[in-house]
């Protein structure tokens, strides 16, 4: 999910794309039904670049980019299972848990040269500094590294156990959602683990039980958002500061 130039709240799902109105108890603003699952929104510029899975055969993602009305402006397809998006320095990053390395494209789905990695990737989110933090499940880790080829360059790595989802809030840190505690960690754009936060009682339990019903995660003025298959939640935050 992902706010619009608009200042809409755009959240993907199964079978479809929603644009909501939050300030107006989430009204629809618009429907587009799909084929497929579309499991990432983020936003570039004015645009919006939407990834899709395949109903049947999760061997391929498609890419769809959206313009500041919301209609269709590009479409491509790319030979990547993905497990997130993100995109930073004008490029798309791709985590996948059935891959070790990172895939980059261009903006028009030009293949890029890997980003070199030797575990799983998950939730993944584009930072300044020409840098992305991505989760590794296998490893219950963190990272935070330069968008270069090669495997040294990680700045930092948090533990964190069963990471999966992710995002980063206005001030830079990381909301970091585990799969096997009903928990979010919050880390600073430094590497510091400032605390974990969230109980069961903010999420169903069917969410609990199968993680993959969430479609993303946002904090955006002081309330996380977290998409799943019924809906959106919103939830008011309380936390320490930096």
């Amino acid at each position: 999910m992902a706010w619009s130039h608009k200042g809409h709240l755009v959240v993907g799902r199964e079978c479809g794309i929603d644009v909501l109105d939050d300030k107006d108890e989430f009204k629809v603003i618009k429907s587009v039904d799909i084929t497929g699952r579309a499991f990432s929104v983020v936003p570039y510029k004015t645009d919006l670049i939407i990834a899709i899975h395949p109903q049947i055969k999760r061997s391929t993602t498609t890419f769809v980019t959206w313009n500041r009305e919301y209609e269709e402006t590009r479409r491509w397809v790319a030979n990547v299972d993905a497990s997130d998006i993100t995109i930073a320095n004008h490029q798309i990053i791709v985590s996948s848990q059935a891959s070790t390395n990172l895939k980059r494209f261009t903006l028009a789905g030009n293949i890029l040269p890997d980003i070199e990695w030797d575990g799983e990737s998950a939730g993944i989110v584009g930072l300044p500094s020409a840098t992305i933090a991505f989760a590794d499940p296998k490893r219950c880790t963190v990272h935070r590294k330069l968008i270069g080829e090669r495997l040294s360059d990680v700045l930092w790595t948090v533990d964190v156990i069963k990471p999966f989802a992710m995002c980063v809030d206005d001030d830079g840190c990381l909301w970091v959602r585990s799969n096997k505690y009903d928990c979010l960690t919050l880390i600073s754009p430094q590497g510091i683990k400032i605390q974990d936060i969230m109980g069961e009682q903010m999420m169903t339990a069917d969410e609990r039980r199968n993680p993959n019903n969430w479609f993303g995660m946002r904090v955006h003025n002081g309330y996380l958002y977290i998409g799943h298959d019924d809906g959106v939640g919103r939830y008011e935050l309380s936390y320490d500061s930096v």
